[in-house]
């Protein structure tokens, strides 16, 4: 007659840890807030920087977009322009969608420590177009372009423009923020 084969976590951290000891114990001990924290400081900072560069693609396709649509180009070369427009919006979507995971991981503190730059970043958040249903209204705007009205679409070039200028301010100051808060040797 056999025993049941049953192995606990018990008998296995009591089997192995002669043999890994202190290295294993290092690794799987949890890691303390100050190298959590930083590494959601980085991660936000990152996903700032990612939407930023975006956010400039997204800026230079509309442009690009516009500027043909008012020079009457061919077809086939206006087709190409909306459809790499499509993608800037969707990478940009994209971006957006990670630097509010990554705020949302740093937000307790990001807004008790830097009231201001969490606003900032707060507000380009809120009042993003895109969460407002940009999709339809460019659709709108490049339909109503591509017959000669420009109103709506020199709108919302202008607003993504403001949007840049407001992003890239954002990552300026928590460039600024982390640079007090977390020396350049700990960085790494």
């Amino acid at each position: 007659m056999g025993y049941p084969a049953t192995i606990t976590l018990k008998f296995l951290w009591a089997f192995l840890s002669p043999v890994f000891g202190d290295k294993l114990k290092e690794i799987l001990r949890k890691k303390d807030s100050p190298e959590v924290a930083k590494e959601r400081v980085q991660a936000l900072y990152k996903s700032l920087g990612g939407l930023t560069a975006r956010n400039f693609d997204f800026v230079s396709a509309l442009k690009l977009y516009a500027s043909l649509v008012e020079e009457s180009v061919a077809e086939e070369r206006l087709m190409e322009a909306k459809g790499s427009l499509y993608d800037r919006a969707d990478e940009l979507m994209s971006a957006s969608s990670r630097m509010v995971e990554a705020l949302e991981q740093l937000t307790p503190q990001l807004e008790i420590h830097q009231y201001e730059l969490y606003q900032q970043i707060v507000y380009y958040k809120e009042t993003r177009c895109w969460e407002a249903g940009i999709g339809e209204e460019l659709d709108y705007a490049m339909f109503d372009a591509e017959h000669g009205k420009f109103d709506d679409l020199n709108r919302i070039l202008s607003q993504e423009e403001q949007n840049y200028r407001q992003i890239d301010q954002c990552l300026r100051d928590f460039r600024i923020f982390i640079i007090k808060e977390i020396p350049f040797g700990q960085s790494f």
